[in-house]
């Protein structure tokens, strides 16, 4: 089959799980072969990922409120919206991904675990897997190296620009300073005070619980400790 050089997204859809190839068609991916395309995965720090599914959530529906928010367990302000969250020690997350196919999570925190797991341990096909805060600290070096291993020209000369604007069309990226946007996205991976923003003990704790110590050690993330002092009221 002709090449088609670098795609914007895999053929299946760059949200859905790795379980999907072959299963889905993304809009204008049709005339693609799922087998002949490599995919490259981003994963992103557990952390920092929920505080951005707070902001847009895109198909996973949770209740939250965007002040209290990550919930990976419930508020008590979750549960007196809806009282069922009360028998609940996390709360859930339901993902759209198509009409006909729909998953439920534990939480936020477990939603992350699955996905990633399934492309790191599950997928039987060849891809490649990097993380974010390298493609913004080293994000030349990391290409260069993606570049060797699909036998791409890496050019060496000339201006290397991340481009954020292309990978946010729905939002998930704060971009309210788009002329300094790798400016801010170094000030804010490189803040660990910025990581741990509206995480309370309690929720500290359930992403200690949750989060999958596997995937974890493997990225070389690390547990946010709990704060000496907490004023933040777990039952607001």
């Amino acid at each position: 089959q002709k090449p088609h050089g670098v795609l914007w997204q895999v053929p299946w859809g760059k949200h859905f799980p790795a379980g999907m190839r072959h299963k889905h068609n993304a809009t204008q991916y049709k005339r693609y072969n799922h087998t002949a395309v490599l995919p490259i995965v981003v994963v992103r720090d557990p952390y920092t990922w929920m505080q951005s599914m707070c902001r847009e959530s895109y198909n996973a529906h949770f209740a939250h409120n965007k002040s209290l928010c990550p919930n990976i367990m419930p508020y008590q302000h979750d549960i007196r919206g809806y009282a069922r969250y009360g028998k609940l020690k996390y709360m859930p997350v339901n993902v759209a991904y198509m009409e006909d196919y729909k998953v439920k999570y534990r939480s936020l925190a477990h939603m992350w675990n699955d996905w990633y797991r399934e492309y790191l341990r599950t997928a039987d096909f060849p891809r490649i897997v990097v993380r974010l805060e390298d493609l913004v600290f080293h994000g030349r070096y990391v290409i260069q190296k993606i570049c060797e291993c699909v036998d791409f020209k890496f050019m060496p000369y000339g201006r290397f620009v991340h481009t954020s604007n292309s990978a946010n069309q729905n939002k998930g990226i704060d971009l309210s300073d788009s002329e300094n946007g790798l400016l801010n996205s170094i000030i804010k991976y490189g803040n660990s005070t910025t990581r741990r923003l509206n995480y309370p003990n309690f929720q500290l704790r359930a992403a200690q619980e949750a989060l999958d110590k596997d995937l974890m050690s493997f990225f070389h993330y690390k547990y946010e400790p709990l704060a000496d002092h907490d004023h933040v009221n777990e039952h607001a």
